[in-house]
Order: structure tokens, then C-alpha cells, then sequence
């Protein structure tokens, strides 16, 4: 009898042991699965490529009236050959959303208290400050590319966006616009861009949310989606204006 009671305990103490390993796997698995910080770091090439953006749920960009107007004339201006890019003609940095809808690589170098992007597209360089603050009014310039800075909700990376300037340039001879797409969608000084990225898919798939709040020239906010795919073992390339560039011929084109 007094052996089968040790036999008893000694089993029962096993699969005690046995059990706790169990759960201390799953729950290291989870947390392995959970907490871990996948990061953003790569080159990264979007999966397809718009001239013209259109919001996620539909429909044409909210523009008020007199901006509509604009825009339309803008349009026909380039058709007929009666102004040019300039942004594009001098290969200046494009802005956001413009520069993040690019159909060239980029690649994300990430850090704990910075992230930078570094886009083979007129080879910009735009810097993400982690868990800043945007300068006062008084202290920020605006610039082409805004002043972003960011922080982690989980695996997403919010980016906040603010100081984009309009125009510039006027002082060389020509009026420089600065525009959201390639098709000439106008923005204001009151251009204010919140981004979330996070990796989806099998973890090689990129997405950027891109809600453009701009009350100058917008009825109301809207967002673009635009995805991209990990490039393992891509280099960025010289990107020089007058020069031939990468062939992107390969990029899925939306009309």
C-alpha cells in the first residue's frame, strides 16, 4: 500500500512538472509571437502604383469647390503642354503622401528613438523622430517634406506629419506647386498627415494608412492605402535627374 502511494505521488508529481513545462512553452510562445517587435527595417517596393489618389472607401478626393476647380485646371494645363511639373522636372523631394506612393524602392532604417527612410525616388531622406514633439510655430520651416514624428501602438508605427510648405522657388523664375499625387491634387499649408504602418500578410507585406486632414482645401479627412513587399537583397540605385532610372515597368499601374 505505502508503495503505491509513492508510486501515486511520484506520477502525479510528473505530469505536474510535465503540465507546467507545457504551459510555460505556450505562454513563451505567445509572448514570442505577441510581444515581439517585427520591425520595419528592409527595402521595401510598393506593390502597385497611382497617379491618382483615390480614398480607401471609394469615391473622389472630398475637394472643396474653388480647390476642384484648380485641380481641373491644373490638369489641363500639363495635357496641353501649358505647365510642367516642376517638383518632378527638378527632381525635388515629392512630399507625403506623394513621395510614399512612388513606384521606386525604399528602404526603412529603424532605430529605438529614430526611424529614417531613405527613397531611391529623387533619393530623399525623411526623418521620423520617436516619441518627440513638432517644434512651435514660431520655430518650424515649413519644407517639402514636413517635420514627422512617430510612435509605437503595438506593431504599428504612427507617424504625424506637419509643416509642409506650398509653393517655394518663385526667386529662380518659376512658381514651384507642390501637390499630394502625380496628377497635381492640390494641398494647403494646413496639410496635417497621420500614417500607420504595420507589417501584414506572411510579415513581407507592408502597409501604409495615410489620412490626409486638410481643411484648406478638403471638405473632410480621407485616407489612401498603399502597400509594398519586402525586397530582400535589393540596393537602392542612383536616382539623378536627365539620368535613366530603374525599370519599373515590373510595378502594377491603376489608372
Amino acid at each position: 500500500m505505502t508503495r503505491l502511494l509513492i508510486r501515486s505521488g511520484i506520477w502525479v508529481f510528473a505530469c505536474l512538472i510535465l503540465t507546467a513545462n507545457i504551459s510555460a512553452s505556450a505562454s513563451s510562445a505567445e509572448a514570442a509571437q505577441v510581444g515581439a517587435d517585427p520591425g520595419l527595417d528592409g527595402v521595401w517596393w510598393i506593390t502597385s502604383y497611382a497617379a491618382e489618389l483615390k480614398p480607401i472607401d471609394g469615391g473622389a478626393p472630398p475637394l472643396k469647390a474653388d480647390a476642384l476647380s484648380e485641380y481641373q485646371q491644373w490638369k489641363r494645363a500639363v495635357q496641353t503642354d501649358h505647365t510642367v511639373d516642376q517638383v518632378k522636372t527638378h527632381c525635388l523631394p515629392q512630399g507625403v503622401p506623394r513621395l510614399m506612393g512612388a513606384p521606386y524602392p525604399l528602404q526603412i532604417v529603424q532605430t529605438a528613438d529614430h526611424i529614417t527612410l531613405l527613397h531611391e525616388s529623387h533619393h530623399v531622406i525623411r526623418h521620423i523622430y520617436m516619441n518627440d514633439v513638432h517644434p512651435n510655430d514660431d520655430d518650424l520651416t515649413p519644407s517639402f517634406m514636413g517635420d514627422s514624428i512617430g510612435h509605437w501602438e503595438k506593431h504599428v508605427l504612427v507617424v504625424d506629419t506637419t509643416g509642409f510648405q506650398v509653393r517655394t522657388m518663385e526667386r529662380v523664375g518659376f512658381d514651384l506647386r507642390t501637390s499630394l499625387d502625380d496628377s497635381g491634387l492640390p494641398h494647403s499649408e494646413k496639410l496635417h498627415t497621420i500614417e500607420r504602418l504595420r507589417r501584414i500578410g506572411d510579415g513581407n507585406l507592408l502597409e501604409d494608412l495615410i489620412t490626409i486632414d486638410d481643411p484648406g482645401e478638403f471638405n473632410k479627412n480621407w485616407t489612401v492605402r498603399m502597400v509594398y513587399r519586402r525586397q530582400p537583397g535589393m540596393r537602392l540605385l542612383d536616382y539623378v535627374c536627365g539620368e535613366t532610372h530603374r525599370n519599373i515597368s515590373k510595378v502594377k499601374r491603376i489608372s
